[in-house]
């Protein structure tokens, strides 16, 4: 009886660490910066990679409080990732705000990529041609190691398209 109950006991921590190893972590630990706005809307950085300093992320957030008056927005870096830095982006997006508006913008330095991900009405906004173009027009702050510029910039250019604006 003893060893069935093992067993099963076994069974069930190694299903709970294969399905939490799916998951994005977002470790305690780390410093992560929220806001959220009148409307519910919600501004996160977490820059687990360490790219930006305290002044900057504060800078950043403040960009980001725009795009809240429209929906959610995330910046997300990551140091070690084991899929795709689309996959990162959509598991991090959905971890983070399920499946209400929103964009989030990753820098995956394990992938060496920047990648947009949104949701609900933003998708239509900021669907893959629009993504592309932005990432097109801010890749060349991330390959210079101006990750602020990159970020900031990538949200500047959300909050064109959200007011209906364009972009080259």
């Amino acid at each position: 009886m003893g060893s069935k109950k093992r067993s099963v006991t076994i069974i069930l921590l190694s299903f709970i660490l294969v399905f939490l190893s799916a998951m994005p972590a977002f470790a305690s630990g780390e410093a992560i910066i929220e806001y959220t706005a009148d409307n519910g809307n919600k501004a996160v950085i977490h820059d687990s990679a360490e790219l930006l300093s305290e002044g900057e992320k504060e800078r950043l957030l403040e960009n980001m409080k725009t795009v809240t008056e429209y929906g959610h927005a995330a910046f997300i870096t990551v140091e070690e990732n084991h899929d795709s830095a689309k996959k990162y982006a959509k598991s991090s997006y959905f971890t983070l705000f399920g499946e209400q508006s929103g964009t989030l913008f990753l820098i995956d330095m394990d992938n060496r990529m920047i990648q947009f991900y949104s949701d609900g009405k933003f998708a239509g906004i900021i669907n893959n041609t629009r993504s592309n173009e932005i990432t097109d027009n801010i890749y060349k702050y991330a390959t210079e190691e101006k990750y602020f510029e990159c970020a900031n910039e990538a949200f500047n250019q959300v909050i064109i398209l959200l007011r209906g604006g364009k972009i080259s």
